[in-house]
């Protein structure tokens, strides 16, 4: 993918799905993930890390690992992390009147690996 610049509010408008993913390269993907007033995510946990940014809307979001459970409050420019294979309803329930939208950028497992690798090998020349 060359690079791009892209328009959030044009993006919104274009999108008819709720979620529209606008990168995908092999370390990561970017989206942004609609909920209109009062729906719920139903997610599954997934094999990536996940990274949320919340634009618009409040949400409570859910999270559940090692049957330790904990839930969040979200408003626009919050920022949530999500680990890898973590439970979680993300962003949970929109609790607003109105449209919840989240920039979500996944990042693969092989990106995290490769970075993991390079911070060693960075740490050992130290």
């Amino acid at each position: 993918m060359p690079v791009n610049v892209f328009d959030f509010a044009q993006l919104l408008a274009l999108s008819t799905e709720r979620y529209l993913e606008f990168v995908h390269v092999p370390s990561f993907s970017v989206g942004i993930y609609v909920l209109e007033g009062g729906a719920m995510d139903h997610q599954k946990p997934h094999a990536e890390d996940e990274v949320y940014c919340v634009a618009s809307g409040r949400a409570k979001i859910n999270f559940e690992s090692d049957g330790d459970a904990k839930s969040f409050y979200v408003y626009p420019g919050t920022i949530i992390f999500v680990p890898a294979r973590v439970h979680h309803h993300s962003p949970g329930t929109n609790i607003g009147p109105g449209t919840g939208t989240y920039l979500t950028i996944i990042v693969s497992a092989l990106f995290v690996v490769g970075l993991l690798v390079l911070v060693r090998l960075l740490w050992r020349g130290k």
